[in-house]
């Protein structure tokens, strides 16, 4: 997080830093605190957006970016777990690649 600023605003600056997308927040699936080895918290927040605007393209800490489908995303590899617990979150079901689609869900 920069100074002042809230997650919801951190994940919406850092979507568009690593994506090129605008995105808008729908809400917030998870929050945890994470203990680290030095005996702190780590604060993890992940939300369900929705893309607005800007043309996907990769940040300079990826080689690519793209959007998968459903069935492409078990052959692609992944940190391990997220795969399942984006399934278990709901995050994902029933939404479509934006550029093949009229509208944004």
């Amino acid at each position: 997080l920069e100074p002042g600023e809230t997650p919801q605003e951190a994940a919406i600056r850092e979507g568009f830093e690593e994506t090129g997308l605008h995105l808008r927040i729908i809400r917030e699936a998870l929050h945890v605190q994470l203990p680290t080895a030095d005996g702190r918290k780590f604060d993890v927040h992940d939300f369900v957006a929705t893309v607005v605007g800007g043309t996907l393209r990769h940040g300079d800490d990826a080689l690519d970016a793209r959007w998968f489908s459903h069935d492409e995303l078990d052959s692609v590899e992944l940190t391990k777990g997220l795969l399942d617990y984006l399934r278990e979150a709901g995050i994902g079901h029933g939404f479509e690649d934006p550029k093949n689609s009229g509208h944004h869900h």
